[in-house]
């Protein structure tokens, strides 16, 4: 999903350059159906290096950007569905805890009564 989403927005970034980079071309009207590879070819060659350096250095900062955001996303989600998994587990522990300290609480009733009729036997 990363690798297709990463594609598709350079797609896109690579299209705006053609198109914003347009006065770099020898014609001034570039329209996007005539848009071709070898244009976008001329556009790089007739770039300096420190803009090409400019132009590099912020497709990367920007996919970058977006990478980690994403990935944090992804991550920050399953934290969150763990909390909600690992509440469930709390309640059913102490669920589980009232009813064994109810059954407990029980026993020892029944336990108290048969020692107190054990003492009155002996009476």
């Amino acid at each position: 999903k990363l690798l297709l989403l990463l594609k598709s927005k350079l797609k896109l970034f690579i299209v705006v350059i053609v198109i914003t980079g347009s006065h770099y071309l020898h014609s001034p009207t570039v329209s996007l159906a005539h848009t071709s590879h070898s244009y976008s070819c001329n556009i790089f060659k007739n770039m300096s290096t420190k803009a090409k350096a400019t132009l590099l250095a912020s497709i990367l900062a920007s996919t970058g950007i977006v990478a980690f955001v994403h990935l944090n996303q992804i991550e920050e989600k399953e934290a969150l569905r763990q909390g909600v998994v690992k509440d469930m587990e709390r309640q059913e522990r102490k669920r589980m805890n009232i009813v064994e300290q109810e059954q407990q609480d029980e026993l020892r009733k029944r336990l108290e009564e048969e020692e107190k009729a054990i003492l009155q036997q002996k009476k």
